[in-house]
Parts: structure tokens; C-alpha cells; sequence
């Protein structure tokens, strides 16, 4: 098959593709948001494959009953903070990521976000962001291990959806269909969102 008919075929599997993600999209145990975003391109001396590496300041919520969300279930969602950076071959599209997260609730100031830390963990992984680099597909995948303050290690699971518009439209959407709401923008500019399933 040429060039030009995979490209074309991907023009008319890539919709079919995306609403399959949205039968799950709504599925997580947690939702975070990507806040800030510093990233490069570094290359190697030796002529070897460049990187992408990039850090970034997530906030979102959990579910209650769940590992960052240890109350019981009725209860509130928990604020979620974390500091994450992955490390990607631009060739493929496959990498790392790595970071902390922490669980907060309200402090010394009730008006402004939850900020009290009560729980605190790391998290490591396999980032698959061949999708978006390689296709031209709004997301990635990425499979982990968290490993909690409180003893508690959990393997996770998450999708990450990149903010896109289609064609002829300025609409800024994370699946068709699925237009981004105004609070998944931030100053703004709408989020990358991260669904995590435990």
C-alpha cells in the first residue's frame, strides 16, 4: 500500500477511532489537568535518535475509595496535585514518564484551592505517545505503577487527550463530539486532559 492511500486511510479511520475512545472517555477514576508545560527537543552528539522531554504541573480530582482518594465512597472527590516529565523518542513515538503526586484538602484558607497534604506517592512508567507524534491522532496511552506513603502500591492506566479542532471549525474538542468546556481552559487556552483508571 503507497504513502498516499495510508494516508488517506488513516483520514477515514481516525473519526472511528476517536468516537471508540469516547465510549470510555468518562470511565476514570481520576482526571487531572495539565497546567504547565516546559518541553525539548534534545538531540544526541553521536547523530542518535532525538528526544522529547518535557515536565509538567498536573491538578485534577479522584474518586473517593480510590488509591489518592482514601475516603469512603459518597464522599467528596479529592484534589489531586502532581509533578510529572517524560522522556519520548521522537522516532517512535515510545518512552518514560515519572513524578509525585499528592492528595490535598483545605487548609489554613477555605477560599482559595485545597493545599494540605495528606497523602503523598511516586509514579513511574511506559508512555505511548506514537498517536499523536506518529498519526496525527489527539492522544496517547500510558501504563504505570504508583507507590503510596500509606504502603500502598497500585498499577494504573491512562489516556491523555490533546486539545484538537477539525477541519473548518475553530472549536477546540478532545474527541468529535466532545467540545472542551470553559473550565478545562486555563488563561484561556483549553488543557491536555489525563484520565487515569486504577
Amino acid at each position: 500500500m503507497s504513502r498516499k492511500s495510508i494516508a488517506a486511510l488513516s483520514l477515514v479511520l481516525l473519526p472511528l477511532m476517536l468516537a471508540a475512545l469516547a465510549g470510555t472517555a468518562f470511565a476514570a477514576d481520576a482526571v487531572l489537568y495539565e497546567l504547565t508545560e516546559n518541553m525539548k527537543l534534545n538531540g544526541l552528539r553521536d547523530g542518535s535518535t532525538a528526544r522529547r522531554l518535557a515536565t509538567s504541573a498536573l491538578s485534577g480530582t479522584a474518586n473517593p475509595g480510590t488509591p489518592l482518594c482514601p475516603f469512603p465512597a459518597g464522599s467528596k472527590p479529592c484534589s489531586i496535585n502532581a509533578i510529572g516529565s517524560d522522556d519520548i523518542d521522537i522516532d517512535t513515538g515510545l518512552g518514560t514518564f515519572k513524578g509525585t503526586v499528592t492528595t490535598v484538602v483545605q487548609g489554613d484558607n477555605g477560599t482559595d484551592g485545597p493545599e494540605f497534604v495528606i497523602l503523598r506517592g511516586k509514579f513511574h512508567g511506559k508512555m505511548d505517545f506514537s498517536p499523536a507524534m506518529m498519526n496525527g491522532q489527539p492522544y496517547g496511552a500510558v501504563t504505570g505503577i504508583m507507590s503510596l506513603e500509606n504502603g500502598r502500591t497500585c498499577t494504573f492506566t491512562g489516556i491523555f487527550y490533546l486539545p484538537f479542532t477539525m477541519p473548518g471549525s475553530s472549536l477546540p474538542l478532545y474527541l468529535p463530539g466532545v467540545p472542551i468546556q470553559d473550565s478545562e481552559k486555563l488563561f484561556g487556552w483549553p488543557m491536555v486532559k489525563f484520565e487515569i483508571k486504577f
